[in-house]
């Protein structure tokens, strides 16, 4: 009988352990769950934080989030003009011109239906690279937004604006474009040109508007032809 209470109290004793084990092991595991919830939080401050550093510095870059080695609208607003008025104060003769070339990528959403959005960021990489390629150091290429580039030269006459803005028309009229996934394709680009004598007093908005309807015309016409039944 004390053998069988003996063995009892032994049970007993056993399962208290048990017990207090698993009190253990369940508290030991509510305050890793703290600590990783806490980490969880930390790790999204952070992400937030880093967001908004992110969305700063995109404010005030110069360069397109597409292609680092391409200038971006705001550059091109804040420092076209004040190149202009240094060709303006240090050119020689009134002759001289400068000219505004507005370049379309065309059908960019057959391109990214086709390769992706990585491929259409690839194809306007490819493009204005070609473009950079194409004009002297002293000439400007931005990447407005989207498809769409501005190209700014200066020349002696407007012959030889006009023959630059040949070269550029040519060099994106076909252009060959390697995808991250392997395949090759070409794909060309609509340009239009409007050209100002430096000596004149008009504003550079005024030549990039005149630019960017020539090309809206362009594209217009070009829509047309396409969709015109054969």
């Amino acid at each position: 009988m004390e053998t069988e209470k003996g063995r009892e109290r032994e049970r007993q004793v056993s399962a208290e352990e048990e017990v207090k084990l698993l009190r253990r092991k369940v508290a030991k595991l509510e305050s890793e769950s703290a600590q990783m919830s806490h980490f969880i939080e930390e790790l999204h401050a952070a992400n937030k934080r880093l967001k908004e550093q992110n969305l700063k510095l995109s404010e005030i870059s110069m360069f397109s989030p597409i292609c680092n080695l391409l200038y971006n609208k705001r550059f091109f607003d804040q420092e076209a003009p004040r190149l202009l008025e240094i060709e303006r104060r240090y050119g020689n003769g009134k002759g001289r011109f400068y000219g505004v070339v507005y370049v379309d990528l065309n059908h960019l959403k057959r391109v990214n239906t086709e390769h992706g959005h990585d491929g259409g960021n690839r194809a306007i990489c490819t493009v204005g690279l070609t473009l950079m390629q194409k004009i002297r150091k002293s000439d400007l290429v931005i990447h407005v937004h989207g498809d769409e580039f501005i190209v700014l030269f200066f020349a002696a006459s407007w012959r030889e604006g006009f023959k630059t803005y040949v070269k550029i028309s040519r060099a994106v009229r076909k252009v060959n474009v390697a995808y991250n996934d392997g395949r090759e394709d070409c794909v060309s680009a609509m340009t239009a040109l409007a050209m100002q004598n430096i000596g004149d007093k008009i504003e550079l908005s005024e030549v990039c508007h005149k630019a960017d309807m020539r090309l809206l015309h362009k594209k217009e016409l070009r829509d047309l032809r396409e969709t015109k039944p054969q």
